[in-house]
């Protein structure tokens, strides 16, 4: 099978500071069994190709400034390339084009968000016409195509959950006593990741604990200050002021990333927001590290009984969280040994990668059964 996965604009494939979809991506592609007829179509790199993506076939894009603009020339290489099936991440206006202009190909679109109420009578209506055309919908977790399901319920013959994962020879650390007395938190500097009341419950914790440190490692920095004006993050920085035992770390690389969780003793994904399944606790689990959860969204889905779910994502409840495992080191361990057990059972990208080919090979399937 000949497989194109389109990228939405403004997405590069960088293996140095992928976003999470493009994390979600690579793993799958590694493992597909599909990877030598597999072409990622992105934007372009400012530097040179990268080596980290060398075993990829990677096509890039011209930069356009609009999105027509960018639609007709995927169509155009797509035209060239011939895939049986094209995969569209989160763009849902350019998979409602390529399937309108491609009847003949397979074409999905592939959602790593929940589904969000239209304004208006006209935008529901236009974007459910969208979400029609392509032959399937590709959801990250089962809570997530419920979202969309609740509005759309003609999708259910049409949609799948393909879960994300990662490669545990990147990640995996062996969970042990010997952890640094580090609390981590890695992700987007949003306020919906809950990281204003993590630092306000470390602020009430770190000073009971001389002995303890914490550190926020925050992705896609530059990104978020174009995107929101320098707030929130900025409210980020002004609270993390002054706060000796708290480090900040802007746009930190992925191997800073997976270096630190493979040392720290917890992790906390603090999420306020219904988060899909944020591969900040997949990765939390592989490398080892305790990991306290709100359970929001895909969490509980994603973590099963290897994590400390939040009763409400407050600066209190996350602090006396913290207090039980920074107080315990057995209870400690055994969370991070059920976690890091739960996502080997379920949330490898060789096993991620076998559901979503499968799922690939229904919807083409089906696709040739019409035709």
């Amino acid at each position: 099978m000949r497989i194109a996965i389109i990228l939405q604009q403004g997405f590069a494939f960088d293996p140095d500071r992928p976003d999470s979809v493009e994390s979600v991506v690579r793993a799958m592609v590694a493992n597909s069994r599909y990877r030598e007829t597999t072409t990622i179509v992105c934007d372009p790199l400012l530097e040179t190709e990268p080596a980290g993506n060398e075993g990829f076939k990677v096509l890039r894009l011209p930069s356009f400034s609009g999105s027509r603009q960018r639609q007709r020339a995927i169509e155009a290489a797509l035209g060239r390339l011939r895939p049986d099936y094209v995969e569209v991440h989160q763009d849902i206006k350019t998979a409602d084009y390529l399937a309108r202009r491609m009847p003949d190909t397979a074409t999905v679109i592939y959602r790593h968000n929940e589904d969000k109420p239209q304004s208006n009578f006209y935008r529901r209506w236009l974007y459910v016409r969208r979400l029609a055309a392509p032959d399937a919908l590709i959801c990250v977790s089962e809570f997530i195509r419920q979202t969309y399901l609740t509005n759309n319920p003609r999708l259910d013959p049409h949609s799948f959950v393909a879960t994300n994962g990662l490669q545990p020879e990147n990640w995996q650390a062996a969970p042990d006593g010997r952890r640094e007395k580090l609390i981590v938190f890695t992700g987007r500097p949003h306020p919906d990741k809950g990281i204003a009341q993590l630092v306000d419950a470390l602020a009430m914790v770190l000073p009971e604990f001389p002995d303890w440190r914490a550190a926020l490692l925050c992705g896609q920095w530059q990104k978020h200050c174009r995107m929101y004006d320098d707030f929130p993050v900025r409210a980020v920085e002004q609270k993390v002021k002054g706060k000796d035992r708290i480090e900040l770390i802007r746009d930190a690389p992925i191997a800073e990333v997976r270096k630190t969780l493979q040392s720290a003793a917890i992790a906390v994904v603090p999420s306020i927001m219904a988060d899909p399944f944020p591969l900040a606790a997949v990765e939390a689990h592989f490398t080892g590290t305790a990991l306290i959860s709100s359970g929001s969204g895909g969490l509980r889905e994603l973590s099963g009984p290897g994590a400390a779910y939040l009763d409400a994502v407050t600066p209190q409840a996350i602090a006396d969280t913290l207090r039980g495992l920074m107080c315990d080191p057995e209870k400690r361990l055994a969370l991070a040994r059920k976690g890091q057990q739960y996502v080997l059972e379920h949330h490898t990208a060789k096993k991620a990668a076998q559901r979503l080919d499968a799922i690939r090979d229904r919807i083409v399937a089906d696709r040739a059964k019409r035709s």
